[in-house]
């Protein structure tokens, strides 16, 4: 097992020398749904920090972008999603992982996050989430009150 980073974004990168292997989380499927359609890139496209590599669309129906997680080349899509799609839901961070890219600039992987500081993430995210969630109950309380 190489070195693994994550992005904000709920990408992950295993790095083996100068090649990453990059796919989604299982917070990304979790967060965004099923996917259901995936557009892979194509052997040899370069690609630039953070920019769009594959579309995806959920069961939902909803299009969403895999951004790359370091400037480089395509040099390998997996090609088990082509015939087996659903690999990406049941083992996003496994044998559903998306593309190959070799990188150019080592530099941007201190810029993604080790495990650690990813599930600190997740958990500062979540709480988030949760906050959104209980203001907009309390609001709903207020407005019910000033009804009656």
């Amino acid at each position: 097992m190489g070195l693994i980073r994550y992005t904000r974004n709920h990408e992950w990168i295993e790095v083996e020398g100068d090649i990453g292997v990059v796919g989604v989380t299982e917070r990304w499927i979790a967060e965004r749904g099923e996917i259901d359609y995936i557009d892979l890139p194509e052997v040899g496209e370069e690609y630039e920090k953070d920019e769009p590599v594959a579309r995806v669309e959920s069961i939902e129906g909803k299009e969403y972008h895999i951004l790359a997680p370091v400037t480089g080349e395509i040099v390998e899509v997996n090609k088990a999603l082509e015939e087996d799609l659903d690999l990406v839901n049941r083992s996003p961070e496994g044998d559903g992982w998306i593309f190959k890219i070799k990188i150019e600039m080592r530099r941007e992987l201190k810029s993604l996050m080790k495990l650690e500081e990813y599930q600190e993430y997740e958990e500062e995210e979540e709480l988030r989430e949760f906050d959104i969630i209980e203001l907009g109950e309390e609001e709903f309380e207020e407005e019910e009150e000033e009804l009656f």
